[in-house]
């Protein structure tokens, strides 16, 4: 039998759940925040890492990686205590995002590696072979990019990705590579994570860039910088209308 306060958290724990569906995270972090508490206060550790996943996730998209390294660490910490060997990785793999969007790619390969250990996934392939082809470790990279296309679970907006790559180490800057980049946001543009539109439309631009055709490059670096999330001030009820 439930009382009033634990039914409406429930009721707001799918709440969250729902509106994550749509990446509209700035318009629930009150919420958040109440079944954060709450569940910690219950001891209540699934829906409460759950929950926490989701907050740091939100930080990830507006950029406050600070706030979500902590986070990101206590949840590996948790789910190895359980063995619950597929959010670990989930979380492995996101704190390789959050060290790879900051350019610390020595940090990121050591949690992509972890994280492949417990699931092969093909974005977390290609993540790792970014990260050294960023470093400079092409060898490396393509050694993982070959290794990508035989991975059991593979997305195909990363299967495009990984032929993009792979054509890059031969060809910067190429029609191939571009077309391929096009291909891809033309393709999956409406389904793909706001980091990973980024990413796509931050190559568009450099392509363009770097052929001086300036007025393309102009416009994907600003859609590369559009932000669809609305940032929450934890210090008022309000949401913040600085964004």
């Amino acid at each position: 039998k439930m009382n009033s306060t634990k039914y409406g958290m429930l009721v707001t724990y799918y709440e969250i759940y729902v509106w994550t569906r749509f990446n509209e995270y700035g318009n629930k972090v009150g919420l958040l925040d109440r079944c954060i508490k709450t569940f910690a206060d219950e001891k209540n550790m699934r829906r409460y890492s759950y929950c926490l996943m989701l907050k740091a996730a939100y930080y990830m998209q507006i950029h406050y990686y600070d706030r979500a390294e902590p986070m990101y660490k206590e949840l590996i910490e948790y789910y190895r205590s359980i063995n619950g060997l597929y959010n670990l990785h989930v979380n492995l793999h996101n704190l390789g995002n959050l060290y790879m969007q900051q350019e610390k790619y020595d940090q990121a390969i050591d949690y992509y590696k972890e994280a492949a250990h417990y699931f092969n996934e093909n974005d977390t392939y290609f993540d790792l072979a970014w990260c050294y082809y960023k470093n400079g470790n092409i060898l490396q990279c393509r050694q993982t990019l070959t290794h990508a296309k035989s991975v059991q679970n593979r997305y195909p907006v990363f299967e495009q990705l990984i032929e993009w790559l792979q054509i890059t180490l031969d060809a910067k800057y190429s029609v191939a590579a571009l077309n391929c980049l096009l291909k891809i946001e033309n393709n999956y543009g409406e389904e793909m994570d706001q980091s990973i539109k980024q990413f796509i439309r931050t190559q568009i631009a450099q392509h363009y860039e770097y052929h001086r055709q300036y007025d393309q490059a102009c416009e994907y670096y600003r859609l590369a910088n559009q932000r669809n999330v609305t940032e929450y001030d934890e210090d008022t009820p309000e949401l913040s209308s600085d964004i």
